[in-house]
């Protein structure tokens, strides 16, 4: 029998040099809640109103957000924002009688350039969810693109079920390089009069934990690109069965039934702002929000 040696990617057999394609793994990388690590903060603001329009965005504290963050347990707490009410020059901008006047999206998460062009996973586990239904709020995993003003190129949410552990993976072909990936959570609602603060609620998440047999595991829905101004990729974990899209007043204004797990719908007639999109797999649904430039 000849001998073969494979040599530096190459295979060399009675002499003759033959090319050969060596294959490399595709990298992954999984993460999950981990109280030590390097959070940060930031809050996106929309008007109070039917269409919730984007007004502005910024970095803010954690702790304003509001946010706990607790390494002795390693827990992260999530609330709806406090610190914002009856503040400021024009106190009406944030208050609106007992209640908050503008729609606050908070969102504490870490993030990296250096995550592109490999699999991104987080994980983690919902010890307690006790926020009222006002509030909605998710774990993520985005990609914002710094040469296009930061738009939101890939958002992926999972939701935060008491009780449940939460998976999101985007896959590598999603995530090119020059990419921004942020992995993390958001809860979103009217900004908070600290008076109701105990009957508001709250979420507290830490690391994954092994759980029975019998748990199941939940939908982790796609959305790509967001903002969009015409066509909106949807992609779910299970088999997408139907979609509809509600405006901010609870209407609704689309619906269509694709049938396979990665749908293009066509949002071009809607006119700008933001809205819900619900996909069911015929026996979940899972919800998040898109803007429509």
């Amino acid at each position: 029998m000849k001998q073969k040696l494979l040599k530096n990617g190459k295979l060399y057999l009675c002499g003759l040099l033959l090319s050969l394609p060596l294959f490399k793994a595709q990298a992954q990388l999984e993460f999950t809640v981990d109280a030590s690590a390097n959070w940060t903060g930031y809050a996106n603001i929309f008007e109070n109103n039917e269409t919730q329009d984007y007004l502005w965005g910024s970095p803010w504290g954690l702790g304003d957000i509001k946010t706990v963050i607790n390494t002795g347990d390693n827990t992260v707490t999530l609330y709806p924002n406090y610190n914002v009410y009856n503040t400021g020059d024009d106190p009406a901008y944030w208050t609106n009688g007992e209640y908050g006047n503008k729609v606050f999206e908070g969102s504490t998460y870490q993030e990296s350039l250096e995550w592109v062009g490999q699999d991104v996973t987080f994980t983690g586990y919902v010890s307690s969810n006790t926020l009222i239904e006002d509030y909605t709020a998710v774990a993520f995993v985005k990609a914002l693109n710094p040469d296009n003003n930061y738009s939101l190129d890939v958002y992926a949410t999972a939701e935060l079920i008491e009780g449940e552990n939460f998976t999101i993976t985007v896959p590598a072909d999603q995530l090119t390089s020059g990419l921004l990936v942020q992995f993390g959570f958001s809860v979103t609602g009217l900004n908070g009069n600290p008076a109701h603060e105990n009957d508001n609620g709250n979420i507290v998440v830490t690391q994954a934990q092994e759980l029975s047999t019998d748990s199941f595991s939940h939908n982790t829905l796609t959305l790509y690109p967001n903002p969009v101004s015409d066509v909106l990729t949807v992609t779910n974990s299970q088999l997408v069965k139907n979609i509809t899209i509600y405006n901010m007043m609870g209407q609704k204004v689309m619906e269509n039934a694709p049938q396979q797990e990665t749908a293009a719908v066509n949002v071009s007639s809607l006119t700008s702002g933001v809205y819900i999109i619900s996909v069911s797999d015929g026996e979940a649904e899972t919800t998040a929000r898109f803007i429509k430039q």
